[in-house]
């Protein structure tokens, strides 16, 4: 599929972020970034733990803006998609910085300040992820640690790309001692 510079734009203008997917036949799909929707995101997570192939469908079918269906549809498109999928999903990095001994979980531009979790905190977010839903027990970990409920909010709700990379640095900041095992 050929995309006019005028599609491109109203795209971008709609979707924000998105990419152009070209098999080497020409046939091409666009799909926005699947890391701009928290629900998405959760399906992604839920099919890439049963397959590849429905980790790429599950992408197709939620981020497609338009293309080629033969990509949706044909075995041999969908195989050769897998890994350049994979790379779309590339989280943003998330670092730790320290301000007056409270941990800041810093990701581009944004910024949260929390607090180390205790065993406690995991175990009650653990709780509340009954259904083992994907990435619920980060988030309200995140949530019962963050020291803004504001600006907490305002990462999940519109900006998921960094909140999705913070909660993947809640985890170094639980106090961890290493530990060896011996088999006798």
């Amino acid at each position: 599929m050929k995309a006019t510079k005028q599609q491109l734009q109203e795209w971008k203008e709609k979707y924000g972020q998105f990419f152009e997917l070209k098999s080497e036949d020409g046939k091409s799909c666009f799909l926005f970034d699947p890391a701009t929707s928290m629900t998405i995101m959760k399906q992604v997570a839920t099919a890439m733990a049963s397959s590849d192939e429905e980790f790429a469908l599950s992408i197709l079918n939620n981020c497609w803006i338009g293309g080629d269906e033969e990509l949706r549809t044909t075995d041999g498109y969908l195989n050769g998609f897998i890994e350049e999928l994979k790379e779309i999903l590339q989280v943003k990095p998330c670092t730790i910085e320290f301000e007056k001994e409270l941990p800041v979980l810093v990701c581009e531009e944004h910024r949260l300040a929390v607090r180390k979790p205790t065993r406690d905190d995991c175990i009650n977010a653990a709780k509340k992820n009954r259904g083992k839903e994907p990435f619920e027990t980060s988030i309200a970990l995140l949530k019962l640690i963050s020291l803004d409920k504001d600006a907490f909010e305002t990462l999940r709700q519109k900006h998921v790309p960094h909140f999705l990379a913070m909660l993947t640095a809640v985890d170094k900041l639980k106090d961890k001692v290493v530990v060896t095992v011996k088999k006798y």
